[in-house]
């Protein structure tokens, strides 16, 4: 029994320490709320104040685009309502995990569509900030970049840089991938390989990526970590 009590706090303590605790979500939904205040309130625990998170299991969004943002926010709002199985949560997600998704769906479809167009330039304007490699991985960069700048023939995959830009700054709605953790980029290149991911970018993604290798992902999302 002690352990079992133990175990419960745990989780109740994981819970509560997440993205958007219950007592926070009071901000959503109030116009008076700035969006610097929904960013530390709100998005902090998992994003960081400034978008630059330390932590690999979620996504940074210090720079990146304004449009992708915005888009990103009204799906999880699209998506806020209807109750799924686990297996097609998990999917619609892109790769979250359950809660995580379950998480997102709650604030996004608290926020109105002002807040979420704050939260968006919010963090464009961020300034992101270095995500180091480790050092063995360095000396690799080179080969690692290659499947980014040029793609691969043999493989039909067009370079990435064509759609997200030689510094992978992105544009417009195509997201910036420079200094993305690599955990998480690979997480999403698994979705998107496994038809996980939904709307246009979905299919366009699914096709170029039909192809790479785990490995392969690894060293592009590795190589995109790396620059500023």
């Amino acid at each position: 029994m002690k352990s079992l009590r133990v175990g419960l706090a745990l989780i109740l303590a994981v819970t509560a320490s997440g993205c958007a605790g219950i007592n926070r979500l009071r901000y959503l939904g109030d116009p008076t709320v700035s969006p610097s205040t929904l960013a530390v309130e709100v998005c902090a625990s998992c994003h960081g104040v400034d978008g630059n998170t330390t932590l690999p299991r979620f996504p940074r969004l210090a720079g990146q685009t304004r449009d992708y943002l915005l888009n990103q926010l009204t799906a999880f709002q699209r998506r806020a309502g209807p109750e799924l199985s686990a297996g097609r949560l998990w999917g619609m997600a892109g790769g979250l995990t359950n809660l995580d998704a379950r998480r997102m769906w709650r604030v996004a479809g608290g926020l109105t569509t002002d807040q979420m167009k704050g939260l968006a330039d919010y963090y464009s304007k961020q300034l992101p900030a270095p995500n180091p490699i480790n050092a063995g991985d360095a000396p690799l960069l080179g080969l690692r970049r290659a499947i980014y700048q040029t793609g691969n023939t043999n493989l039909a995959l067009v370079a990435c840089q064509t759609c997200h830009g030689p510094e992978a700054h992105g544009n417009g709605p195509l997201p910036r991938l420079a200094a993305q953790h690599s955990g998480y980029t690979v997480a999403q290149l698994l979705a998107f390989q496994g038809d996980q991911r939904g709307g246009q970018a979905g299919v366009a993604m699914k096709q170029i990526v039909a192809h790479l290798t785990r490995a392969q992902m690894d060293d592009v999302a590795l190589f995109l970590q790396s620059l500023p």
